[in-house]
């Protein structure tokens, strides 16, 4: 009852405020140098009065999510008269999430943190309108909260992160009305890296703000190449940006474009950058390949030597029409090279369907990493699983990669 309350003297106070914006315009149209008319003032006065009073009374709502949600409009509606405190009231509703009680069991922390999410979103939308670094300034500090399984799972598989998630789900909401404003908030969103997401978020830009969308990848290109050694992942997302290939591939995983896509030519200057990053990171990829000859270091090197020889396949035409030929060709061999002394061919497009003999033997490794003590045989047995997904055994990719992840690390980031 007392939500209801607060919504409708929220939504009148809203209402007054933006009466008395209205008159304040007419006034300076008509009368440009006098200041708010007598009964705008009052009206302004009015609806500060009673969205202060408002703030104060929100602490009494017991449902956590209704309470951050009228917070967050009051927030938005102190925008008009007080931004600093309209900011404060923002950062209040916000805070008020991390309210939520963690979970006491695996499940119950992967219901509270599709909850955060939801809330989050709900939260920085009202937000992004206002002020979009605001938005990279709060999803930064939640970034540094611990991640949950599922979470940390995300970036093995090179799926959206969940604060990126958010980002790039406000972004898309202002490509039809402010494609610079979309640019803006997506860009904060590759603190995380790229991502599936940040590529479906291109395509849909690009569509309606080429300008923008360049602008974009352009930035993306300097953070990938400020990493060494940079992702592979992210420069086959970049080049896909550049050279629009009907589809593309990675570790297993695939991607076709829509027949209803619009193709819009990159410029020249555009692929070069994207080919001179993908020429860096690969060099800095073999460079830095494992030299132990332990069987985890063996496993990870034949994993990074199989996705080095993938994305190197793919953009090897584009290197031989636009950069360089010798360079390129000589990483190739160098890693077919390398392939073929551990004992494993070069790998090729990932089939569509796993044969019902290689998904019993992958369960089964799997089956025994989950039964295996903690060590170097259970890591083994995780590495030995990825690596077979890797090879192109597709559906249970999830599983072993979050396996993996339980080893303190990850490959591609």
């Amino acid at each position: 009852m007392l939500f209801r309350r607060l919504l409708l003297l929220l939504v009148l106070s809203s209402t007054l405020l933006i009466s008395a914006a209205a008159q304040q315009r007419d006034r300076k149209q008509k009368r440009p140098q006098t200041g708010l008319s007598e009964e705008a003032e009052q009206l302004r006065l009015s609806a500060t009065s009673l969205l202060h009073s408002l703030a104060q009374n929100a602490n009494e709502i017991d449902n956590l999510e209704d309470r951050v949600t009228v917070l967050a409009e009051i927030g938005d509606a102190f925008w008009l008269v007080d931004k600093e405190y309209a900011r404060t009231v923002l950062l209040r509703s916000f805070k008020e999430i991390d309210k939520l009680p963690p979970g006491s069991n695996d499940d119950e922390k992967e219901q509270i943190a599709a909850q955060k999410r939801q809330l989050m979103h709900r939260v920085l939308s009202r937000i992004a309108k206002r002020d979009p670094a605001f938005v990279k300034e709060l999803i930064q500090d939640q970034s540094k909260d611990a991640p949950t399984p599922n979470e940390k799972a995300y970036k093995l598989d090179y799926v959206t992160t969940p604060s990126s998630e958010a980002l790039l789900g406000i972004a898309r909401t202002f490509i039809a009305t402010d494609s610079k404003r979309a640019g803006t908030i997506a860009l904060y969103s590759l603190q995380d890296g790229l991502s599936q997401g940040f590529r479906n978020f291109l395509i849909q830009l690009r569509a309606k703000d080429s300008d923008v969308a360049d602008v974009l990848v352009t930035e993306a290109i300097n953070k990938v190449s400020r990493q060494h050694p940079g992702s592979l992942f992210d420069v086959l997302m970049l080049w896909d940006y550049a050279y629009q290939p009907p589809e593309l591939y990675f570790n297993g995983i695939s991607w076709s474009r829509e027949k209803n896509e619009v193709r819009i030519n990159a410029s020249a200057e555009l692929k070069r950058l994207v080919l001179n990053c993908a020429l860096t990171t690969i060099v800095e990829n073999l460079q830095q390949l494992p030299k132990s000859e332990s069987a985890q270091d063996r496993i990870l090197v034949q994993m990074q030597l199989g996705a080095l020889h993938s994305v190197i396949q793919q953009i090897l035409p584009s290197m031989q029409a636009d950069l360089l030929r010798g360079a390129s060709d000589q990483a190739l061999v160098r890693v077919e090279q390398e392939l073929r002394a551990n004992g494993e061919d070069p790998s090729q497009h990932p089939s569509a369907e796993d044969s019902e003999e290689e998904s019993t033997a992958l369960e089964k490794m799997i089956e025994n990493a989950n039964e295996a003590p903690q060590g170097e045989r259970r890591d083994s047995l995780y590495l030995g699983a990825a690596l077979q997904l890797f090879c192109g055994v597709g559906h249970k990719v999830k599983l072993a990669l979050t396996g993996i992840n339980n080893l303190g690390g990850g490959f591609g980031h």
